[in-house]
């Protein structure tokens, strides 16, 4: 196969066949080539050969900006919606950190990674870095966010595949929500209460969060295994999430 580089055309170096045109769609066949003066189709080297990697379209932002505090870096955060106040954050968003989403009462949709999901009380929703989020329907509820990065999650043991055994997390071939029954919802929105009150706290610690918020992950995985039956090991797990 070779190209005309002024015209764009590609043609078979070997047959009188004319394939198509890059441009404008044009399409022609059967063109007598052997008339033509042969042309030196070989690429034209760029004056300015950089790469530059594609810019993301959607603004990614991390803990503070859903907490009014855009300068601070956060590690660790936890709000009910009934106390926020008014963000300023674009629709739809990336995260730069996980995000743990509870719903007491209220009915509305968001969106995660371009799906549309139906926000019932009693449900858990999941975000992970990058992954994109908006809400569709902005309806009042009750429940609340827990924020945290990776950083607050290791604390202490930088042992990554801990993080990773999480299957609910990082794993775009989940569904992103899980919604447990009453009694196992009832004790997940009693850890979420402590993680609430240790925050509140003026002299609150960071490794206190740290052991609240695994106690909290580790009840929504048990509860995910004892509902639905694993479709892969956790080894094959994290090997999935080390890729």
């Amino acid at each position: 196969m070779a190209c005309n580089s002024k015209t764009g055309l590609w043609y078979l170096r070997c047959s009188n066949t004319f394939l198509g045109s890059t441009r404008g769609g044009l399409i022609e066949s059967n063109v007598d080539l052997h008339r033509r003066k042969p042309a030196n189709c070989s690429p034209k080297t760029p004056k300015n050969t950089d790469l530059h990697p594609m810019k993301d379209i959607f603004p990614h932002y991390h803990i503070g900006h859903f907490v009014n505090r855009p300068e601070q870096p956060l590690d660790f955060e936890i709000t009910r919606f009934e106390e926020m106040g008014e963000l300023d954050i674009q629709d739809p968003h990336k995260h730069t950190f996980y995000e743990i989403l509870w719903f007491d009462e209220g009915r509305s949709t968001q969106v995660i990674d371009y799906r549309e999901y139906d926000i019932l009380p009693g449900t858990l929703f999941f975000i992970s870095p990058n992954q994109l989020h908006h809400f569709e329907e902005y309806q009042p509820l009750r429940g609340g966010s827990v924020f945290f990065t990776e950083h607050l999650f290791l604390l202490g043991n930088p042992d990554q595949e801990r993080l990773f055994e999480l299957t609910f997390l990082d794993n775009f071939f989940t569904t992103p929500y899980f919604q447990p029954d009453d009694q196992t919802f009832v004790e997940i929105r009693l850890t979420i209460d402590l993680l609430f009150k240790e925050k509140k706290r003026h002299d609150w610690l960071p490794s206190i969060a740290q052991s609240l918020l695994q106690i909290l992950l580790a009840q929504i995985q048990r509860g995910i295994d004892t509902r639905e039956k694993p479709s892969a090991t956790k080894r094959n797990v994290v090997l999935y999430k080390k890729l």
